[in-house]
């Protein structure tokens, strides 16, 4: 199970840097005023094919998170089974795998603790979190935010150029391939 995942893992990111590799022209991702005098351009720099790169860039980099998750969820799994570890089988997760590893293996719940604790695994659980359950972050938001005081503004909303997407998918990668290494060191 592990392998398949890895497999569609790897799939997902190759494709997001095929599409990433041809160039998403992002960093400017607006400008005010618009060329033909618009109050905002949205993506000034595109060509019309950069929309479809754009398109399939985020469509394989937002399963690339959500597979990626999977995984440090299955990861949890695995630990709990090697450990002998007591949990229901519907409260096991990755993060309470860890916790629970303290009990049985100090030096691999500290080495694992400082992963999931990273800026690496935080900006990517972020991400991850966004794309399921918020704005997705590699679409322009609306730009309406409301503040303390109940003032409501609008303005240009936030946009995840591909250039951090892919920072923050390198990071995860990295995250999670120390965390197969740790899991795989020999059991004390």
């Amino acid at each position: 199970m592990l392998f398949n995942r890895m497999n569609l893992l790897i799939r997902n990111y190759t494709y997001t840097m095929f599409y990433y590799n041809q160039g998403i022209h992002d960093e400017v991702w607006y400008k005010s005023p618009g060329s033909k005098g618009q109050s905002v351009e949205l993506f000034p720099d595109f060509k019309e094919e950069d929309y479809t790169k754009q398109f399939n860039f985020n469509y394989f980099s937002e399963y690339f998170f959500l597979q990626g998750f999977s995984i440090f969820e299955l990861l949890g799994h695995i630990i709990v089974n090697i450990y002998d570890i007591q949990l229901k089988k519907n409260e096991i997760s990755f993060h309470k795998a860890i916790n629970k590893l303290k009990e049985k293996d100090l030096v691999k719940f500290y080495a694992l603790d400082k992963i999931r604790n990273s800026n690496e695994f935080d900006d990517a659980a972020k991400h991850r979190h966004n794309i399921t359950h918020n704005q997705h972050p590699q679409f322009i938001s609306s730009g309406i935010t409301k503040c303390e005081n109940g003032i409501v503004t609008a303005g240009v909303g936030n946009y995840t150029t591909s250039q951090k997407v892919k920072e923050i998918m390198d990071g995860m990668l990295m995250c999670l391939e120390k965390t197969i290494e740790i899991i795989n060191k020999n059991k004390d």
